[in-house]
């Protein structure tokens, strides 16, 4: 499997608060832009190289703050089941 990456920006860990309390998990976001907003697209199997449905996912906040239509915005949360 493969994949094609360009303007790269490190990823780091992040904590998410709401009205002050913090959220459980580690967000997933940009190194040094304090973003954790990404945008994602839903691509069907026939416009995929490898047959299956997909979503491409891009950080918001760098130099890609708009939505393209069809987009949805979310957070990545990685952190291990309990």
């Amino acid at each position: 499997m493969g994949y094609f990456v360009w303007n790269t920006t490190p990823i780091a860990p992040f904590a998410h608060y709401v009205d002050g309390v913090k959220q459980d998990g580690v967000f997933v976001g940009a190194a040094g832009h304090n973003s954790t907003t990404w945008a994602f697209t839903y691509r069907p199997a026939r416009e995929s190289t490898h047959g299956r449905d997909f979503f491409h996912a891009r950080l918001l906040g760098l130099n890609n703050a708009t939505l393209s239509p069809g987009d949805f915005t979310g957070f990545i949360r990685a952190d291990w089941p309990s």
